[in-house]
């Protein structure tokens, strides 16, 4: 199997001594942070493009950085996911 995306790379290693709900909480909470960071940035953009002030440069320059950021968001909803999914095993068990 390729790898074609970063999310593809994202597994919890449940031999190693992680507390998987802190690690489900602080993945919840940069999820959170990284989709407001998203959301401010956007807003920018259509500020930008209606005042047709600032140049196409910084208006791409920008939505290339949301791209990312949704990247990171998908990444850390995904450990997100992960950690609750394993805590509640242990939890089980």
């Amino acid at each position: 199997m390729s790898v074609n995306n970063i999310i593809q790379l994202i597994e919890i290693d449940l031999t190693r001594d992680i507390n998987v709900t802190e690690l489900a909480s602080e993945a919840e909470n940069k999820t959170t942070s990284l989709l407001e960071a998203i959301n401010f940035i956007s807003l920018k953009i259509m500020e930008m493009s209606e005042g047709s002030k600032e140049s196409n440069d910084k208006i791409n320059s920008l939505s290339g950085v949301i791209a990312e950021l949704a990247d990171l968001a998908m990444v850390t909803n995904k450990i997100s996911n992960e950690s609750h999914y394993h805590s509640g095993v242990r939890e089980c068990r």
